[in-house]
């Protein structure tokens, strides 16, 4: 096995911060500048390199080598030359210490600003030479075991269920295919001209009549405060302040604690759901920003009957002074307690969502954390009770903080409800109802309803394809089902 280089391009000097680097999304020239100090891009080698790995046969009384009609790139290794200055020992040892920190994350999209491209990178090393002052000039090494690069983001609303594509990339590319469902489905399915499909679910025999595992009994986006009113029921501490929203979500506005109660207090708001449920499973999603150590905060949620009793609270918390750690728990009528789950130690922000299920006296706590959309971390504890069994009739969300302590920022975005069905016995179902999204992610082979993965809908025969060079032919079925985003990035050498 032979190898040999195409290209190599010399390093790209950056005069006036004309070039400026992007790690997962930070850009370290600014994250890393102030008043006292500063980081700047100096130059920027081998994006531009490119690598075959060549397989050769030696054949005995032949001159030279056989060359095997395959060949493929090997990884991609680009140094990043930079400075980093500081006015002071400490300030120096901060700011490395600072970049340090924003480089340790594995395969993120890394990117400088005199190019419309990225490229999958972890950091491989970040040499630095004798520290004889407060001025050091260091390389970073990045390893691209993709060795591709990418343009920007590309995103297009399919207007009908058949529709032409074009990808101008130079190589083929991964697409993300999202279906917002608009009617109940027993399969999606995306398909191109080349007859290479992927589908979950599968079609009805027109003699058989799908029945849904779950109905969708409420689902709010948190918009709006219509339909909520205000509530006696608090597990602990006492109710004082208000509830609004934003853009986005529920948000509470916090009034001067009652001095001399040294306890949790904040705002509270309730809905009625459109029927009473037995089996269900409740969800809140929700942003939690672990900011500063003596912060509190807590967002719950409760279920509650016709008579304001309540029968399950799931709530997650900030609650520990000078550490930014989270922890959460369900509680069954203010009694039985599911374990409670602490989250490890960071000053990340979490994004996710807390899921209550109950089936006959089985409970089952689940807390998701979210990143670009997909599970990243999961945490379960299940229990059996047969304590507050009487259906669900009232959804709740509150607000807590510890005292007069500084506040977390908290933000409940979505809730969700639905009553779990009894289909054991039935031979169709539906895989997604209307407002579910089932996202076909090709690059990454995985199918997702909500966020979710749901591989075990996969068709037999399925094949995650690629967008081809030029024009591409996409078919959605069924028709009239979904609304269709495709997303993708052209891929370069």
């Amino acid at each position: 096995m032979y190898e040999f280089v195409d290209f190599t391009e010399r390093g790209t000097q950056s005069t006036s911060l004309s070039i400026q680097t992007t790690f997962n999304g930070i850009t370290l020239d600014e994250a890393l500048t102030d008043d006292n100090g500063s980081f700047i891009t100096l130059s920027v080698s081998g994006r531009s390199n490119m690598t075959n790995r060549m397989n050769t046969i030696e054949a005995p009384g032949l001159d030279g080598l056989i060359e095997s009609s395959l060949t493929t790139l090997e990884a991609r290794e680009i140094k990043i030359k930079y400075k980093i200055t500081d006015r002071t020992n400490k300030g120096f040892r901060d700011r490395f210490n600072h970049l340090n920190s924003l480089l340790r994350v594995s395969k993120k999209e890394l990117a400088f600003s005199d190019e419309e491209a990225i490229f999958y990178a972890t950091l491989s090393s970040n040499e630095v030479p004798e520290e004889t002052s407060n001025s050091v000039i260091g390389t970073l090494t990045f390893l691209c075991t993709d060795p591709y690069k990418y343009g920007p983001k590309q995103s297009k609303e399919l207007v009908s269920d058949y529709e032409m594509i074009t990808n101008s990339g130079l190589m083929p590319a991964d697409p993300t295919f999202e279906l917002e469902v608009l009617e109940p489905v027993t399969f999606a399915l995306v398909q191109n001209h080349l007859n290479e499909f992927v589908m979950a679910g599968r079609p009805v025999d027109v003699k058989e009549t799908p029945e849904a595992p779950e109905t969708k009994v409420f689902h709010r986006a948190m918009d709006s405060l219509v339909g909520w009113t205000d509530t006696d029921v608090i597990a602990e501490g006492y109710l004082n302040g208000s509830m609004t929203h934003d853009d986005t979500g529920f948000i509470a506005e916090f009034a001067e604690p009652n001095f001399g109660e040294a306890t949790w207090h904040g705002p509270a708001m309730k809905t009625s759901l459109s029927e009473e449920v037995q089996d269900f499973r409740a969800e809140m999603w929700l942003y939690f920003h672990t900011d500063q150590g003596g912060r509190t905060g807590r967002s719950e949620m409760y279920l509650l009957d016709a008579t304001n009793n309540p029968i399950v609270r799931a709530f997650i918390e900030d609650k520990w002074r000078g550490l930014n750690q989270l922890g959460c728990q369900i509680e069954i009528a203010n009694g039985v307690r599911t374990p409670y789950i602490s989250f490890p130690p960071k000053l990340e922000r979490f994004n996710g969502k807390l899921k209550v299920s109950r089936v006959g006296n089985q409970w089952t706590f689940t807390v998701q954390e979210f990143q670009d959309g997909r599970i990243v971390n999961e945490w379960v504890e299940r229990l059996e009770s047969d304590v507050a069994m009487q259906p669900a009739a009232q959804i709740q969300i509150a607000y807590q903080k510890w005292y007069d302590d500084v506040v977390e920022r908290m933000e409940v975005y979505s809730m969700r409800l639905v009553r779990i069905n009894d289909v054991e016995n039935t031979t169709s179902t539906y895989i997604a109802q209307p407002e579910d999204v089932i996202t076909f992610d090709h690059q990454s082979g995985d199918v997702l309803i909500n966020g979710e993965p749901r591989m075990d809908l996969i068709s037999f025969g399925a094949e995650f394809f690629q967008l081809i060079k030029g024009q591409n032919q996409i078919i959605v079925q069924p028709e009239n089902a979904f609304n269709v985003w495709l997303h993708y990035r052209e891929r370069f050498l």
